[in-house]
Order: C-alpha cells, then structure tokens, then sequence
C-alpha cells in the first residue's frame, strides 16, 4: 500500500512540476503567469509534506525506500525519516523524468522535431536538445553522480545514518549514475508494449501514437537483420522485450552485485 501511495504522488507531483515549467500550447499567453507558477511550486511542497504525513501514518515496522536501480536505500518508519524519503524520492523521480526526456530527445533526428511529441520532449529540454548526443550522455552521467553524492552529504546534516563515508560516496557515484540510467531500458520496455498494442489495436489518430511507432522502430533497429516476420505477424517487437528486459534485470543486478561486493555495508 505505501508503494502505491508513494508512486502516484510521485506522478502527480511530476504533472504539477511539468504544468509549471512547460506550457504545452504553443502560444506565449498559455506560459503560466509568476503568481500561478509559485501557487504550482507552493502545492508540489505541500503535497509532498503531506506524502510525508501519509505515509508516516500507514508505515509499518519497515520503512520506505527509494530504488536508485542497482541499490535501494531504505528509511526508519519514523516521521523525520518519511519528509526525508517524500522529497527524496520526488526528487529522484523528477531526474529520472528528465533522463527519459533526454534519452527519447537522443532518439529524434535533428531534422525531424516538428511533431507534436518530438516538439514537446525537445521543448522541455530547453537548448540541451541540441547540444551534441556524447555531451547530453556525459552530463546527465555527471548529475547522475552529483545527485547521489548530493544525497550522500546530505542525509548524515539532516541526522539520518548514512552507511557509507563521504569518500565512499564519491567513489559510488559513477555506479549509481549507471544504474540510473538502466531506468531507460524501462521507458523503452513500456514503448515497445504500447508499439505492440498500437500495431494490432487502432486507437485514434492522435501524433501520440506515430512517435511511439517511430521510436520503437529505433529501439528494434538492431534486430530488423535477424528474420522475424512469419507471415503477417512480426515477432520483433515480442523479441525486442524479452531483449531488453534480460538487458534491463541483467545490468541491474551486475551493478547491485557490485556494490555489494565492493561496498558491503
């Protein structure tokens, strides 16, 4: 039950975050004014007080976690503990959210950003869209490192125990970006399941749909040599999740294992 809890106002703090900083219409007068931009940031704050509250009242003896892919760090069921967790996990809910929005950007050709989805993903991004793919890797694997030291340095101020030392951290962090950036193979898990539906279901015209079959076509890129269309059925999409779900559990488990066998606590 906590799970849940924690996951849908993890997306409803998103959708907040995302209504204030990016208006999705294209004209100047649909930018959410100053007082309204605050009121948004003013109920994300709030909400994530009262996630803190909520989830204090339904704990049980074991407390929350936050699942950074390869390591999940867990929190004592006591209160300061869950206002800890609520902002901690929105934030690493809101970097994920960016690092889907900067791997899909990686997936839109330079000259092909005039649909509606490509049009809001590079929008959001602001000029990071177009700097070059190897500096938009090396960045986000930089903040990847900054957030988990950020963490790191700050858990212990806060008076929450923190297993590792500060140089532990440090040493850490190129791990935990990675494992980080394993949460992509999600994103491109769920685009090639609605791939899958949208090839055998018509759900309406909307520019939704043509970018996830553009997008799942780069994903499955790499196997379009191996022959696998059966007569009119074609088994690439089946193949490509069962491919990256080995990829996504494989490459989250060597990097846990690496952790702990580096890094016992």
């Amino acid at each position: 039950m906590e799970r849940i809890v924690d996951t849908l106002i993890n997306l409803l703090g998103l959708a907040i975050w995302i209504r204030a900083v990016l208006p999705f219409r294209r004209t100047d007068s649909a930018e959410p004014e100053p007082p309204l931009r605050l009121i948004l940031f003013a109920s994300l704050f709030i909400l994530l007080l009262l996630r803190g509250g909520i989830l204090w009242g339904l704990a049980s003896e074991i407390g929350p976690s936050i699942d950074f892919g390869g390591l999940v760090l867990s929190f004592s069921p006591d209160f300061r503990q869950q206002l800890v967790h609520s902002f901690g996990s929105f934030a690493v809910a809101l970097f994920l959210f960016h690092l889907w929005c900067l791997g899909l950007s990686l997936c839109i050709p330079q000259g092909n950003r005039a649909g509606a989805v490509e049009s809001a993903v590079c929008r959001f991004l602001g000029p990071v869209a177009g700097w070059h793919p190897a500096l938009r890797i090396t960045l986000s694997f930089l903040a990847g490192c900054i957030l988990w030291i950020a963490l790191g340095a700050l858990l212990p101020a806060l008076g929450i125990d923190f297993p590792w030392s500060l140089a532990t951290i440090l040493s850490q962090s190129p791990l935990i970006a990675l494992s980080l950036w394993t949460s992509f193979l999600t994103l491109v898990l769920i685009v090639l399941l609605l791939h899958l539906v949208h090839s055998y279901c018509h759900l309406g015209g909307h520019p939704f749909w043509p970018f996830v079959d553009r997008t799942a076509a780069l994903f499955l890129a790499p196997l379009r040599p191996v022959p696998l269309v059966v007569g009119r059925i074609d088994l690439a999409p089946f193949l490509g999740l069962i491919v990256y779900w080995i990829l996504r559990r494989s490459g989250r488990d060597l990097i846990r294992w690496s952790l702990e066998t580096w890094w016992p606590n």
